[in-house]
């Protein structure tokens, strides 16, 4: 049997401080254009950085000895995997071999200069007893604390690999794990206080008899880290996380898990990165790049991606996300060659905490069918100071579909700069938005055939909002409670019409003849529920959302009558159906021709209610300042 060696650099060069780069002329619409970070004090990064940084990624290095999981004689023992990669070790590490066949087997540790390859046909089933994961140190949700080992775990390890043409599947859709989310809540709070209270992340405890999901594969500040030809499925949480790691490669990769909370790979700081040639298949987030959510002692940035050559399919929410938990910022991330079908939001951008997040680069990327924004980035909460969030920059994007190119929301104390895309075509539904930014710059931007250039900047600008009045009654005060203060005929309706459905929120509302529940739900769909419940346990009214395909024909011709142009789903805002006592109507919202609409319609195509207010904000060369 052959190993699946990997190779290595021996000697990592410390990365060249680059020269800095002149924007060149633009030659044409495909005229040479090359980014350097205008940062005062930093060093200039570019496409030529990232090209020299893929160069100094060290890969693991792997012993040329093989082992073979036949060669042991305990193959019915669950722990066997776990025992042969201790032998492996203890040898001097190399390969282990893991024949095709189906391995029912408890959590595994990897050691230093072992690879685990899993050749074509083989599957290792993870255990769904939580009794079998002890307690190991790791970080969910950007906070310390000891939990559930996850499925494959290291940590203080260097030179590990996982390789091969095999599965990895964690089980996640079994209840004992599913369930689990429903009870989250509580742990995740009592985690929060804990860390508020200074207490050390070793006495932080949860496993067992607690709800705080593992991972499937998780590596804690390791070196030499590879992921190479595997299939990964049902993860219980996240699918691969490299907590304070660096060099890590994970490349010509399979991720399929369905779920809450599903993220594909989750990079928490990290650096010297290159993730290439992966699939990413129905997950929540493809890849979430974040740094703590707290200050955590000797932490890190997320900085040195790259993400090269990697598709997203039906994605529910972004192929890439720069999360809001990154206390110590991310930088230096460089996206090329990705190809998108199906999903929210392209990339998304969050600042609030305080670390920088600068130097955000795509180039050469396809998208098609972006239900929401291309590019979206939103500072939630700051002070003054130095930016934030700077420097992202896109070239060479094609988007065929979307609804719109890009929400850029910046704080009033805090404002997002330097935005920049390039040669690239987007053919979007509606408008785009911008707030408290400086400096947003386009060069031979082609959006809907329009070609855009120059410098603007905004101050605040909000987007206009509209509401149906629907059949609700005037509210006199309301509350926002818990689920253990709801009546108990209201939570049996909920157990019995929605079981095992997360509750989101809960408001408590008094009219001036009853006591209402309004109840938002999530599905693993994510397509939400809000109900109104009354104090007997009945449900007043019902709004689910729903896809642009499932409207009945007659609402879509009542639709394209009301707008005079035919609907299409990138120029909706929302869509519900709505039960309310024996009437069941559609209620549509979006936006198209420079008016915000909001209509109820019967499944007969009757239209009840609506309403239109026309969109001043919308970005555009004539109502932004020009430099």
């Amino acid at each position: 049997m052959g190993a699946h060696l990997l190779t290595f650099e021996k000697n990592a060069m410390r990365i060249l401080v680059l020269s800095i780069l002149f924007l060149l002329p633009l030659l044409g619409c495909h005229g040479k254009w090359e980014y350097t970070s205008n940062i005062p004090g930093k060093n200039p990064v570019g496409w030529e950085y990232a090209d020299s940084l893929k160069k100094k990624i060290q890969s693991a290095e792997i012993p040329t000895d093989t082992f073979s999981l036949d060669e042991f004689t305990f193959r019915s023992d669950p722990s066997m995997i776990q025992k042969a990669i201790d032998h492996t070790h203890q040898q001097g590490g190399g390969t282990l071999l893991i024949p095709a066949g189906q391995y029912l087997t408890g959590p595994l540790k990897l050691k230093s200069r072992v690879d685990l390859h899993l050749e074509e046909g083989a599957e290792l089933q993870f255990i769904p007893d939580p009794e079998l994961y002890p307690l190991v140190y790791n970080w969910f949700s950007g906070i310390p604390c000891m939990n559930y080992s996850p499925m494959i775990y290291a940590r203080n390890e260097t030179d590990i690999s996982i390789s091969g043409k095999g599965i990895i599947n964690g089980q996640g859709f079994e209840p004992v794990w599913k369930n689990m989310k429903f009870k989250e809540k509580m742990d995740w709070e009592l985690l929060r206080e804990l860390e508020r209270e200074g207490v050390d992340p070793v006495n932080r405890r949860f496993g067992n008899g607690h709800f705080l999901r593992p991972d499937l594969l998780a590596f804690v500040a390791c070196a030499r880290v590879n992921i190479s030809g595997i299939t990964m499925i049902n993860a219980p949480y996240w699918s691969i996380h490299p907590v304070m790691c660096h060099d890590v490669t994970i490349e010509n990769s399979f991720i399929n898990s369905q779920g809450y909370d599903q993220i594909g790979i989750a990079l928490e700081s990290s650096s010297n990165v290159l993730i290439n040639g992966m699939h990413f298949q129905s997950v929540g987030d493809g890849i979430k790049i974040l740094s703590g959510r707290v200050e955590i002692p000797g932490n890190r940035p997320s900085q040195n991606i790259l993400i090269r050559n990697s598709t997203f399919k039906n994605v529910g929410y972004s192929p890439v996300i720069i999360s809001s938990n990154t206390q110590a910022g991310a930088n230096s991330i460089f996206m090329s060659g990705l190809k998108i079908d199906s999903t929210e939001m392209m990339f998304r951008v969050y600042g609030g905490r305080r670390g920088a997040i600068h130097d955000l680069l795509l180039k050469d990327c396809q998208a098609d069918r972006i239900s929401e924004s291309v590019l979206y980035s939103k500072i939630s909460r700051a002070e003054k100071g130095p930016a934030i969030i700077s420097n992202i920059h896109l070239d060479g994007i094609e988007v065929k579909h979307c609804a719109r190119s890009f929400v850029l929301s910046g704080h009033r104390k805090n404002a997002i700069e330097h935005v920049t895309i390039h040669n690239s075509n987007f053919a979007s539904a509606k408008g785009s938005y911008v707030k408290n930014l400086t400096n947003l710059t386009f060069s031979n931007f082609n959006e809907n055939g329009n070609i855009l250039a120059g410098t603007y900047s905004a101050g605040e600008n909000e987007p206009p909002s509209l509401e149906l009045e629907g059949n609700e009654e005037e509210v006199l005060d309301s509350d926002d409670i818990q689920i253990d203060e709801v009546p108990e005929l209201v939570k049996q309706t909920l157990e019995k019409t929605f079981p095992k459905t997360l509750i989101t929120d809960i408001d408590r509302i008094i009219t001036s003849t009853n006591v209402i529940y309004d109840i938002n739900l999530e599905p693993e769909t994510h397509l939400g529920i809000e109900l109104l419940v009354q104090l007997d346990g009945k449900i007043l009214r019902t709004k689910t959302d729903i896809a642009f395909s499932a409207l009945p024909d007659l609402v879509l011709s009542s639709l394209k009558d009301h707008l005079k142009t035919v609907p299409d789903p990138f120029m909706m805002n929302g869509i519900k159906k709505v039960t309310y006592q024996d009437l069941n109507y559609f209620e549509l919202k979006g936006e198209s021709g420079q008016k915000l609409f909001a209509i109820s319609i019967t499944e007969k195509g009757e239209r009840i209610e609506e309403k239109q207010k026309l969109i001043t904000s919308y970005f555009s060369p004539d109502n932004h300042k020009t430099k």
